[in-house]
């Protein structure tokens, strides 16, 4: 074959790759290494994000459930049920239906706040704090008190009146005896490939965990802070964890769990009572006042913050 052959072929397949290339980032494709490896990190993203959906669904029945006001009563309890199977709706239906005419002739709110939510491999636990009030003004009545649901949670199809895609059975409901008073900092337990959510009382800054740590964190916030936390292998030690808020910390230690555990929490909130005073805050608030903030003040008749 001659030389200007030669030429011609190479200069053909310059072009031709060129153009698969300028293809490639026209239409976003990429190569992949096989179907299987596709199909499998496919399945894994799915499995995650159902996880976090099922404890989603499990946390937002747990504080409806138990919260509710005498105007909206019925309404809003009518729809909960809605979220329960079959055979629980009708006996919870014909409660709210009994309940709802009393409660038309008082002013009532209960709120609850889950504390802690828990998980087995046929059932969930939820530990809410309750407040009761009673009637207005200076003659309000108020009661606080602990309540426990035990319940599993079933996948069906997605619909108008579910848009979760899971109903609760089994639910029971009870008083709890022991104390759920928080203790000072935080304890997570998770497994390989379990996930966690921490929420906490403030607007979270920062999240610093240790160099190579094999827990991953994402970080959602509105008016107060949400930590999902996974753990893709477990740590040979355990690792410690800060959640630093403006002016607070917390301190969160993450354990490796025990084969033999047969729960975990996968939700806690925590308040500010488990927190400390950030040292960069207090640092930063006794700084000395400037000479200009100081005739500023004297100037103006108010007090300007170091920070």
């Amino acid at each position: 074959m001659s030389r200007y052959s030669w030429l011609v072929i190479l200069l053909i397949s310059s072009v031709v790759l060129n153009l698969l290339l300028f293809l490639s980032v026209l239409t976003g494709w990429r190569p992949v290494k096989s179907d299987a490896d596709s199909i499998a990190s496919d399945r894994k993203s799915s499995d995650v994000f159902q996880d976090f959906e099922i404890v989603g669904f499990a946390r937002d029945f747990s504080e409806r459930y138990a919260s509710f006001d005498s105007d909206t009563f019925r309404a809003t309890q009518i729809a909960t049920a809605f979220l329960m199977t079959e055979n629980q709706r009708a006996a919870r239906i014909e409660e709210i239906e009994r309940l709802a005419e009393k409660m038309t002739k008082r002013e009532v709110v209960q709120k609850a706040k889950l504390l802690r939510l828990t998980r087995t491999s046929d059932h969930f636990q939820a530990d809410l704090a309750v407040e009761l009030s009673e009637g207005s003004g200076p003659g309000m009545r108020r009661d606080r008190f602990p309540s426990r649901l035990r319940f599993s949670v079933t996948r069906v199809d997605r619909s108008a009146q579910n848009p979760w895609g899971f109903l609760i059975q089994d639910l029971e409901q009870t008083v709890p005896t022991e104390s759920n008073s928080p203790k000072r900092g935080a304890e997570v337990a998770l497994s390989q490939g379990s996930s966690a959510l921490l929420r906490f009382p403030c607007v979270i800054e920062n999240v610093e965990l240790p160099k190579d740590s094999p827990i991953k964190v994402r970080l959602t916030t509105l008016d107060v802070s949400e930590l999902q936390m996974r753990a893709d292998r477990l740590p040979s030690a355990p690792l410690a964890m800060k959640a630093v808020c403006r002016d607070r910390v917390f301190d969160i230690r993450i354990l490796p769990m025990a084969a033999s555990a047969d729960s975990q929490v996968v939700l806690q909130a925590l308040t500010m009572e488990e927190s400390k005073p950030a040292a960069g805050a207090i640092k930063s608030r006794s700084r000395a006042k400037t000479a200009i903030e100081k005739s500023i003040e004297e100037q103006l008749g108010f007090v300007i913050e170091a920070e």
